[in-house]
């Protein structure tokens, strides 16, 4: 178990984030404002029913049948290549043209773990118009999304790029039939290649914006990811603009979606509930969550982002996290009842198997980033 938080804290399946660390990335958050602000149609063939037989030496005379019938074949297959070019040329004018999207995505889904360390090279002027269309997407959505099923619920990701590539190997990928997607949130940090992972989303995002969502993650917050990792690998990969094109992300986080309702019987989100939304209609909250916005230390969207279940308790618990709380299976069979639904979708914890259901399996975890911190506990 590679680890450096506290031993609780991995016993609880917990991402190692506490009070504490939130005050530090706070401190270092600001000084890194203060000090770093210098950055920057198919073939057709001649028709020849209706034509004489090319054996009937009626039709050319005596002799000539043979030099007749190698003039005509060498005409059809004149014939043949003229069409063939014809069609090339209509279906290359048929063709829409690439854009920058995707040419990028065809450079992410090219990367080669063996070549230049898996790191993709691109201009930080095309990162940011990626970001600044993705956070004019965000926008435009409510920060609760309601979506209709049939829909592939994806858990954490920690920057675990080629991880992130054999899920879509396996589940298919954006541009394939029945291949619409949902992320639950924290792209980035931990892994080392969080930039291929956040750019590959928002460029899905781009191209099939009612078919692929994002929703946000606790590590979706620059107090965080300024700590765990996404900020220096910012710094390390764009050494003369890093500092700002980190902050042009933290920008784009603070639109992303925070919860949604797949065919008005799921429920999914980052973290867990919220002793603000167990009554009728409370969920209208989230959809007035005020957008941008920070992750703040208390209150619901703290709660979505950082709350997590508790097999030993029924009702609301303190969370080892030092953040928002835990909550048991009374809590969650009454979310339930009082809106109607089946399951809740959450992320968030480290499940060695993939996902792991809780209260008579009426919620599910899903974590998908393997062997995560070389391990398949927290870290």
């Amino acid at each position: 178990m590679a680890s450096n938080d506290s031993s609780q804290q991995q016993q609880n399946g917990n991402g190692g984030h506490n009070a504490n660390d939130k005050q530090l990335a706070n401190d270092n958050n600001d000084k890194t404002y203060m000090d770093d602000d210098d950055d920057k149609t198919p073939e057709t063939s001649p028709s020849d029913s209706n034509s004489l037989s090319m054996d009937d030496p009626n039709t050319y005379g005596k002799g000539n049948t043979k030099n007749s019938s190698d003039h005509k074949n060498g005409n059809d297959k004149n014939n043949k290549n003229d069409d063939s070019k014809q069609n090339d040329a209509q279906n290359q004018q048929k063709k829409p043209p690439q854009t920058e999207v995707d040419k990028i995505i065809a450079k992410l889904r090219s990367l080669k773990r063996s070549v230049n360390r898996g790191c993709i090279n691109i201009a930080s002027e095309a990162v940011e118009k990626i970001c600044l269309q993705t956070r004019s997407i965000f926008h435009s959505e409510s920060a609760l999304l309601e979506i209709d099923a049939p829909m592939k619920i994806v858990g954490d990701i920690h920057g675990q790029y080629f991880d992130l590539l054999r899920l879509f190997e396996l589940g298919g990928y954006p541009n394939e039939v029945d291949s619409r997607y949902i992320f639950l949130g924290d792209y980035v940090d931990r892994g080392s290649h969080s930039l291929e992972v956040i750019l590959l989303l928002f460029c899905y995002k781009i191209k099939y914006r009612n078919d692929f969502y994002l929703l946000r993650g606790n590590h979706e917050c620059g107090s965080i990811n300024r700590i765990y990792g996404f900020f220096d690998e910012c710094k390390r990969r764009y050494p003369d603009g890093g500092i700002r094109l980190w902050k042009t992300f933290t920008d784009v986080f603070n639109y992303l979606p925070v919860a949604a309702i797949i065919d008005e019987k799921i429920f999914c989100m980052h973290g867990g509930l919220s002793p603000q939304i167990m009554k009728r209609q409370s969920l209208q909250q989230i959809a007035n969550i005020k957008r941008p916005t920070d992750v703040p230390d208390r209150g619901l969207l703290c709660d979505l982002l950082w709350a997590d279940p508790d097999p030993y308790i029924d009702t609301w618990g303190p969370n080892d996290r030092g953040v928002s709380y835990t909550f048991g299976a009374a809590v969650l069979n009454q979310f339930l009842n009082v809106h109607d639904m089946d399951l809740i979708c959450r992320a968030h914890q480290v499940v060695e198997d993939g996902y792991e259901f809780f209260g008579s399996r009426t919620l599910v975890t899903i974590f998908s980033a393997p062997n995560y911190c070389n391990s398949t506990s927290s870290c």
